[in-house]
C-alpha cells in the first residue's frame, strides 16, 4: 500500500502543477493592461513626435515663405529707390544745366 500511496501523491502533485503551468502559460500569451498601456503610451509618444515634426516644417516653410516675401519688398523697394534717385538726378542736371 506504500507504493500505491505514493503514487497516488506523485499523481495528485502533477494534476495540481499541470492547471498552473497551463494558467501561467495563458497569461503570458495575452498582453498585459500594463503591456498594453506601454504600447498605447509609446504610440502616443510617436504621434506626438510626428506631429511637432509637422509643426517644425510648417513654421520653417512658413519662415522660408517670410523671407522669400521680404527680400522681394527689399528689392522692390530699392528698385524704387534707385529709380527715384535716378529722377531727382535728372530733374536737378535740368536745373542746373551749368553745373556738369
Amino acid at each position: 500500500m506504500k507504493i500505491t500511496t505514493h503514487i497516488l501523491f506523485i499523481l495528485f502533485g502533477l494534476a495540481l502543477s499541470v492547471p498552473s503551468a497551463a494558467q501561467i502559460g495563458a497569461t503570458s500569451s495575452q498582453p498585459t493592461a500594463q503591456d498594453k498601456a506601454q504600447t498605447s503610451q509609446a504610440k502616443a509618444q510617436e504621434e506626438a513626435r510626428e506631429d511637432a515634426q509637422k509643426s517644425q516644417k510648417k513654421a520653417q516653410k512658413s519662415q522660408q515663405k517670410a523671407q522669400k516675401k521680404a527680400q522681394k519688398k527689399a528689392q522692390k523697394a530699392q528698385k524704387k529707390a534707385q529709380k527715384e534717385q535716378k529722377k531727382a538726378q535728372k530733374q536737378w542736371k535740368q536745373q542746373h544745366p551749368s553745373a556738369h
